[in-house]
Protein backbone atom coordinates (compact mmCIF):
# COMPACT_ATOMS: atom_id res chain seq x y z
CA UNK A 1 0.00 0.00 0.00
CA UNK A 2 1.40 3.64 -1.05
CA UNK A 3 0.19 7.05 0.11
CA UNK A 4 0.67 8.89 -3.43
CA UNK A 5 0.66 11.99 -1.34
CA UNK A 6 3.57 10.68 1.26
CA UNK A 7 2.67 10.25 4.33
CA UNK A 8 6.05 11.74 6.29
CA UNK A 9 6.21 14.21 3.93
CA UNK A 10 2.20 15.47 4.80
CA UNK A 11 2.71 14.99 8.61
CA UNK A 12 6.37 17.10 8.88
CA UNK A 13 3.75 20.30 8.14
CA UNK A 14 0.21 19.19 8.97
CA UNK A 15 0.84 18.55 12.57
CA UNK A 16 -2.76 18.32 13.47
CA UNK A 17 -3.50 15.61 10.66
CA UNK A 18 -5.97 18.07 8.69
CA UNK A 19 -5.41 16.50 5.83
CA UNK A 20 -6.67 12.71 4.74
CA UNK A 21 -4.18 10.60 4.17
CA UNK A 22 -6.20 7.23 4.70
CA UNK A 23 -8.60 7.16 2.12
CA UNK A 24 -9.03 5.45 -1.61
CA UNK A 25 -8.07 8.76 -3.23
CA UNK A 26 -4.34 8.92 -1.55
CA UNK A 27 -3.62 4.96 -2.49
CA UNK A 28 -2.51 2.84 -4.29
CA UNK A 29 -0.35 -0.47 -4.53
CA UNK A 30 3.45 -0.71 -5.62
CA UNK A 31 5.98 -3.17 -5.53
CA UNK A 32 7.49 -3.62 -1.91
CA UNK A 33 11.03 -2.51 -3.52
CA UNK A 34 9.66 0.57 -4.81
CA UNK A 35 7.64 1.68 -1.90
CA UNK A 36 10.55 1.03 0.55
CA UNK A 37 12.43 3.45 -1.16
CA UNK A 38 9.99 6.20 -2.43
CA UNK A 39 9.36 6.60 0.55
CA UNK A 40 8.85 10.90 0.79
CA UNK A 41 8.91 11.08 -2.74
CA UNK A 42 6.06 11.33 -5.69
CA UNK A 43 6.51 8.67 -8.81
CA UNK A 44 8.03 11.50 -10.72
CA UNK A 45 10.68 12.10 -7.79
CA UNK A 46 11.89 8.73 -7.94
CA UNK A 47 14.59 7.57 -9.67
CA UNK A 48 14.43 6.49 -13.36
CA UNK A 49 10.61 7.77 -12.95
CA UNK A 50 10.10 7.15 -17.06
CA UNK A 51 9.76 3.14 -15.86
CA UNK A 52 6.56 4.06 -14.03
CA UNK A 53 5.06 6.23 -16.64
CA UNK A 54 2.07 3.48 -17.45
CA UNK A 55 1.48 3.28 -13.97
CA UNK A 56 0.93 6.80 -13.45
CA UNK A 57 -1.32 6.75 -16.90
CA UNK A 58 -3.41 3.43 -15.80
CA UNK A 59 -3.55 4.39 -11.80
CA UNK A 60 -5.54 8.18 -11.87
CA UNK A 61 -2.12 9.26 -10.59
CA UNK A 62 -2.05 13.52 -9.75
CA UNK A 63 0.08 15.42 -12.13
CA UNK A 64 3.18 17.24 -11.65
CA UNK A 65 0.99 20.49 -11.67
CA UNK A 66 -1.13 18.47 -9.04
CA UNK A 67 1.73 17.95 -7.00
CA UNK A 68 2.70 21.59 -6.98
CA UNK A 69 -0.22 23.09 -6.11
CA UNK A 70 -1.13 20.48 -3.20
CA UNK A 71 2.42 21.02 -1.79
CA UNK A 72 2.60 24.54 -1.82
CA UNK A 73 -1.09 25.02 -0.49
CA UNK A 74 0.27 22.24 2.39
CA UNK A 75 3.31 24.90 2.70
CA UNK A 76 0.82 27.77 3.32
CA UNK A 77 -1.39 25.58 5.64
CA UNK A 78 -3.99 25.58 3.18
CA UNK A 79 -5.39 22.17 3.81
CA UNK A 80 -8.15 22.41 2.08
CA UNK A 81 -6.92 22.18 -1.60
CA UNK A 82 -4.62 18.62 -0.97
CA UNK A 83 -7.71 17.16 0.94
CA UNK A 84 -9.69 18.18 -2.94
CA UNK A 85 -7.19 16.72 -4.64
CA UNK A 86 -7.60 13.43 -2.93
CA UNK A 87 -11.22 13.13 -2.89
CA UNK A 88 -11.86 14.04 -6.37
CA UNK A 89 -9.06 10.85 -7.53
CA UNK A 90 -11.52 9.22 -4.56
CA UNK A 91 -14.46 9.28 -6.86
CA UNK A 92 -12.62 8.83 -10.01
CA UNK A 93 -10.76 5.31 -8.89
CA UNK A 94 -14.64 4.17 -7.54
CA UNK A 95 -15.96 4.88 -11.10
CA UNK A 96 -12.77 2.87 -12.44
CA UNK A 97 -13.25 -0.01 -10.06
CA UNK A 98 -17.13 -0.37 -10.58
CA UNK A 99 -16.63 -0.17 -14.36
CA UNK A 100 -14.50 -2.62 -14.35
CA UNK A 101 -16.77 -5.14 -12.40
CA UNK A 102 -19.99 -3.98 -14.74
CA UNK A 103 -17.88 -4.70 -17.94
CA UNK A 104 -16.47 -7.78 -16.77
CA UNK A 105 -17.84 -11.46 -17.50
CA UNK A 106 -17.77 -13.82 -14.96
Amino acid sequence: FEHIYPKSRIRSVDTGKKVILGVLGNAMYLPKALNQNKKVKTLYEVDDSDKYKKVIEESVYPSTDDFEVAFRSLEENNFGIINQRILNRSYKVADAIVNKLLDTKF
